[in-house]
């Protein structure tokens, strides 16, 4: 496992090809001055699709891990906005290990990717969005079902 080695987005908004590969790394832009600092992202341009959802995850215990699931269809854009976290993604031929430790970083994760949210360091917040509303049939919690289909 390789932490960090995603590749970079092309900025155009296409949707990547199905996979691990498609998962990639996008530069969110920043605009800093004395006020502080300010990032933003657009679907089309920074999120490949248009978020139906959002969630955040903060207040993670040392040791205990977030996600542990596949989504079948949705795909989901994912920031650290403060603090870090490695995010492990797998599909059914590979898997590797992503750290988020900036809030100018979001990495695109397409659905069918296994994913889970481990080493968060204290005061971590976790911004991720969704394409698709919530629906409990839409995740795979099963590992070995989830290799079995991706397969």
């Amino acid at each position: 496992r390789v932490i960090g080695q995603v590749p970079a987005g092309d900025g155009s908004g296409a949707k990547p090809s199905a996979g691990l590969s498609g998962v990639r790394r996008v530069a969110i832009p920043e605009n800093s001055d004395a006020r502080g600092s300010l990032t933003w992202a657009q679907a089309g341009a920074h999120i490949p699709f248009v978020p139906r959802r959002y969630f955040t995850i903060a207040g993670v215990p040392d040791g205990m891990k977030r996600g542990g699931h596949a989504h079948r269809t949705v795909e989901q854009f994912i920031v650290a906005l403060s603090g870090s976290v490695v995010v492990t993604l797998e599909d059914a031929h590979a898997s590797l290990d992503v750290m988020l430790d900036s809030p100018r970083t979001g990495l695109f994760v397409p659905a069918m990717i296994w994913n889970e949210l481990r080493d968060f360091a204290p005061g971590t917040i976790v911004l991720a969005l969704a394409s698709g509303e919530y629906d409990e049939a839409e995740y795979i919690r099963d590992h070995a079902d989830f290799l079995a289909r991706a397969r």
